[in-house]
C-alpha cells in the first residue's frame, strides 16, 4: 500500500500543478468507465439470453439444439414411464436394429475404444451444470460442438477432464488450453479428433479441430462474424419463441441437399420439405400436456388465410361425431374448389381436382407437407405426384382397360368441376372433416366412414337439384362402368332432426347421403355417422390452450379411441402375429412374452401404447405470408376435459 500512496500523493501534486490535465485525465478515464460499464452490461444481457448458447457456437449449423437443464432431463428421461414403455416396445427394439442406430452405436463405439470411456449425452452432461447446447455441421462425419456453461469444479469433475492424460494439450496464443485426441473412425477410413476444453466459463466439446477454434474464438470474444445467432435465419426465428425445456433450429435448405439426412433421417420424401427454409422447434411440459411450438420460414410466393373465430370453432367441433377418431377445422382459402375435393374425399375417396395433375387430396395428404399451407403456386397433388398418374390402375389392368381409363378420369373431373360450380353460388367458406374407422366381417374388413361439413355464407343460393346430380355423376365416374346416372335416385331418409337425403348405389350396397342444417351442409358416407353429428351428440370444443395464435387448421386425433380405431386393425393386419403380441400385453404374459414383429401390431402399435397417458393430439396451425405457425400438443386425460392447464 505504500507504494501505491506515494504514487497517489506525486499523481495528486502532478494534477494540481495542471489542472487542465487532470480534467482531462479524469473525462478519459470516465469515458472508458462508462464504455466498459455499457460493454459489460450489453455482454451480460446476450449472455443471459434465451439463445446465448448460440453465440458460442460458430455459424454453418445444420442443427442446433439446446436443452435449459440438460441434467435435469436425463433425470426427468430416467424416471419416466415412457422411457420404461419405449425401450420395452417392438418400435424401439426395430430402431435399434437399422442402419442409423447401428451406425450411430459404431461411432459412439470408436469414440469410446479411442478415449476409454463412451462420449455420450451422459459423459457431456457431467460438465453441465444446467443448460447445454450441440450444433451439428456435417451428420456423415458427425462433427459437432456442445458447449454448457460451468464452474471450472464442475468442468474438471468430468470424464473428459479425468481422462485429460490421454489427450495431446495445445496452449493457444492468448492461454487457452485446449485438449484432442486422434480417432479412427468410420472403421478407420475416416481420420477425426476428439477435443475439449474449459474457457471462461463453458465447457466445450468437439469432433473437430477447426471447430474447437473457432468455438474458443468466440467464447474468447475474438471473433464478431462467426457466431451462429447471427445467421439471419436463427435471428428472424429465435426473437418468435422463447425457448422452454428444449429447443431445435434446423437450416432446412441446407439438409434438403444432405445425403445422409435425405436417405437415412428424413421420414418420408426429403422434397416434401424443399418449400422450407428453416424452422425452429420449442418443447414444453406443464401440468396435463406436452407442447411442441414450430415455426417455420418458407420459400415461394405465400398468401394469407384468415383465422378460424372461437366461435366457428367451437361451433362445428360441436357438429362432428363425438367417437371419431379424427377430425379437422379449417378455413377454406380455396373456397368452392377446396370445398368440392372435401366432399369428394368423404364420399369416394381420392377425388380428382378440376385443375392440376389431379388426385391427391388436401384433406389427406397436406400435413405432410409443413410448407404447402397459404402457397398460391401449390398443387394439392405436389405431395404424391412420384407415383406416378398411374397409382390407382390395379396390377392386372391390361392396355384396353387403360384406354378406357382416361375417359373415366376426364368424367369424374368433369364431375368434380360441376360440384365446384354448384358450391360457389352458396360460397363456402370454412370446414371440418371427421373420420372413424370400423371393422367388419369378411374380405372387405375394413371401412372408414366420414364426414364433411361446410359452412355456407349464401346458403340459400346452394341449387340442391344440381348438387345431388354432381354426387351422383361423381359417384358414377368413380365406382361404376361408364354409364349415366339416370338410374341413381334420391330419397328422403330419416325424421325430424335427423332428417337427411340418400343416394343408394346398388351394385355396391352403399348409400351417401346429406343435410342442410343452417348455414351447415353436411355429407357422409355412412348413415349413422352422419345421424350421429346431426343428434349434436359432441361436446364443443371449449379449451382455450396455449396457443400464441389464432389457428386457421385445427386437427385433433383421438388416442383414447386406439383400441377402437387402431387395435381391431392390426389384429386384421397382422393375423398371423397378432396373437403374440396380445400375450404379451396381456395381464399374465409378463415381460418375457415376445412382441409382435408386424409393423402395425407390433411397431406402430407399441409406440401407442408406450403414449398410452395421452388422450389426443392437437395440431394448430396458422399460414401467414412467408411463415407458418404451428403448435402441436399432447393432453392426457385431465387436460382433455379442460383440468390442469396453465
Amino acid at each position: 500500500m505504500g507504494r501505491a500512496e506515494e504514487a497517489f500523493r506525486r499523481g495528486g501534486a502532478m494534477s494540481r500543478a495542471k489542472p487542465r490535465r487532470r480534467i482531462a485525465l479524469f473525462a478519459a478515464l470516465l469515458i472508458v468507465a462508462l464504455v466498459s460499464l455499457f460493454v459489460y452490461a450489453k455482454s451480460k444481457r446476450d449472455a443471459g439470453g434465451p439463445y446465448s448458447l448460440a453465440d458460442d457456437c460458430p455459424r454453418g449449423a445444420l442443427v442446433y439444439a439446446q436443452a435449459s437443464d440438460l441434467p435435469a432431463l436425463l433425470r426427468l428421461w430416467d424416471g419416466s414411464r415412457f422411457k420404461e414403455r419405449y425401450l420395452a416396445s417392438t418400435n424401439y427394439k426395430q430402431f435399434a436394429e437399422g442402419h442409423v442406430a447401428l451406425k450411430l452405436v459404431a461411432r459412439a463405439g470408436e469414440f469410446g475404444d479411442a478415449l476409454g470411456f463412451t462420449p455420450d449425452v451422459r459423459a457431456l452432461a457431467e460438465g453441465a451444470e444446467k443448460s447445454a447446447g450441440v450444433a451439428v455441421y456435417d451428420i456423415g462425419r458427425m462433427e459437432l460442438v456442445f458447449v454448457a456453461p460451468a464452474s471450472e469444479e464442475k468442468a474438471t469433475a468430468a470424464r473428459f477432464f479425468q481422462s485429460a492424460e490421454n489427450f495431446e494439450q495445445t496452449e493457444l496464443p492468448d492461454g487457452t488450453v485446449y485438449y484432442s485426441h486422434d480417432v479412427e473412425a468410420d472403421r478407420g477410413r475416416q481420420k477425426q479428433k476428439i477435443l475439449f476444453a474449459y474457457a471462461r466459463g463453458r465447457f466445450v466439446v468437439a469432433t473437430s479441430e477447426q471447430l474447437m477454434l473457432r468455438t474458443l474464438a468466440n467464447v474468447n470474444g475474438r471473433s464478431r462474424a462467426d457466431r451462429l445467432s447471427d445467421d439471419p435465419s436463427f435471428k428472424t426465428l429465435s426473437r418468435e419463441i422463447t425457448p422452454h425445456l428444449a429447443a431445435v433450429w434446423v437450416d432446412q435448405s441446407r439438409l434438403n441437399s444432405d445425403y445422409y439426412f435425405k436417405h437415412y433421417w428424413a421420414m418420408s420424401d426429403a422434397s416434401s420439405l424443399k418449400g422450407i427454409r428453416a424452422g425452429l422447434f420449442d418443447f414444453e411440459m406443464s401440468a396435463g400436456s406436452f407442447i411442441e411450438r414450430r415455426e417455420f420460414l418458407l420459400e415461394g410466393r405465400q398468401s394469407n388465410v384468415a383465422a378460424l373465430s372461437p366461435r366457428d370453432a367451437q361451433e362445428l367441433s360441436a357438429s362432428l361425431p363425438a367417437d371419431a377418431a379424427y377430425t379437422r377445422l379449417r378455413v377454406l382459402s380455396d373456397g368452392a374448389a377446396g370445398a368440392s375435393t372435401l366432399f369428394g374425399n368423404a364420399l369416394l375417396d381420392r377425388v380428382p381436382r378440376a385443375r392440376g395433375r389431379g388426385g391427391s387430396s388436401p384433406w389427406l395428404h397436406d400435413e405432410f407437407d409443413a410448407a404447402a399451407e397459404g402457397r398460391e403456386d401449390y398443387s394439392w397433388d405436389d405431395d404424391y405426384y412420384h407415383l406416378g398418374n398411374d397409382y390407382d390402375v390395379s396390377v392386372d389392368d391390361d392396355s384396353e382397360d387403360d384406354r378406357g381409363k382416361g375417359s373415366d378420369d376426364a368424367e369424374s373431373s368433369a364431375s368434380v368441376s360441376h360440384l365446384e360450380r354448384t358450391l360457389e353460388q352458396a360460397r363456402p367458406a370454412i370446414a371440418a372433416m371427421a373420420e372413424s374407422p370400423v371393422t367388419r366381417d369378411g374380405p372387405l374388413f375394413a371401412e372408414f366412414r366420414r364426414l364433411a361439413v361446410v359452412r355456407l355464407e349464401e346458403p340459400d343460393s346452394l341449387d340442391a337439384k344440381a348438387f345431388e346430380g354432381s354426387i351422383a355423376s361423381l359417384a358414377v365416374g368413380r365406382l361404376t362402368a361408364a354409364g349415366t346416372s339416370s338410374n341413381l335416385k334420391w330419397s328422403d331418409a330419416g325424421s325430424g332432426a335427423l332428417r337427411r337425403r340418400e343416394l343408394e348405389l346398388p351394385m355396391l350396397g352403399w348409400k351417401l347421403c346429406y343435410a342442410l342444417r343452417g348455414r351447415d351442409l353436411f355429407v357422409s358416407n355412412d348413415a349413422d355417422f352422419l345421424d350421429s353429428a346431426l343428434a349434436g351428440s359432441a361436446r364443443p370444443q371449449t379449451r382455450s390452450g396455449d396457443a400464441r395464435f389464432a389457428p386457421d387448421d385445427l386437427t385433433v386425433i383421438r388416442l383414447d379411441r386406439k383400441r377402437e380405431a387402431f387395435d381391431a386393425f392390426f389384429d386384421k393386419l397382422d393375423a398371423k402375429r397378432v396373437g403374440d403380441y396380445r400375450a404379451s400385453r396381456g395381464s399374465g404374459a409378463g415381460d418375457q412374452s415376445p412382441n409382435s414383429e408386424g409393423f402395425f401390431s407390433g411397431n406402430v402399435a407399441s409406440l401407442l401404447d408406450a403414449a398410452s397417458p395421452a388422450t389426443c393430439v392437437e395440431i394448430r396451425r396458422r399460414a401467414t405470408p412467408g411463415r407458418l405457425r404451428e403448435e402441436v400438443e399432447l393432453l392426457t386425460a385431465g387436460a382433455a376435459a379442460g383440468e390442469g392447464r396453465k
